[in-house]
């Protein structure tokens, strides 16, 4: 009987890490965001300081560890927004591309790199394009 045990783990592939707690997979992608044009900058990281707490009301530093931890663990953002599709309602999930963009924004300059992960993400959690829209900022790309 082992054998067969044995034979379906084999099938099944790699163990697959348990999926990230809610917050620390929106901690993750506000992170992502962040650090998309390859600076993170005093600015940004205040947003994304500010945002953590309005969205969860927790410390922001623990929030923003875990979150930016996690974001070095993940290879994509399949398993960090697949936790909050499942969970969350179609507005929280809108509230969180806004978030994005406010903190894409918050060093005075949208990169297009910024603005690539807001757009991947939008869509990876079925926010609709018009609704991402409307949160991004009325500023310039790079």
């Amino acid at each position: 009987m082992s054998g067969w045990k044995a034979l379906g783990r084999w099938l099944s592939g790699p163990e697959q890490a348990p999926a990230p707690a809610l917050e620390d997979a929106a901690a993750a992608l506000l992170y992502e965001v962040a650090r998309a044009d390859g600076v993170l900058s005093d600015s940004e990281q205040q947003a994304l300081s500010t945002r953590l707490v309005q969205l969860f009301g927790e410390p922001a530093a623990s929030a923003a560890q875990r979150g930016a931890e996690l974001a070095e663990q993940e290879v994509d953002y399949f398993r960090l927004v697949q936790v909050l599709r499942d969970h969350w309602s179609a507005e929280q999930r809108a509230e969180l591309v806004d978030a994005m963009w406010q903190i894409a924004a918050a060093d005075g300059e949208l990169s297009r790199d910024e603005e690539a992960v807001v757009r991947k993400v939008a869509d990876l959690l079925y926010v609709s394009h018009s609704r991402m829209l409307r949160g991004r900022p009325r500023q310039g790309t790079q």
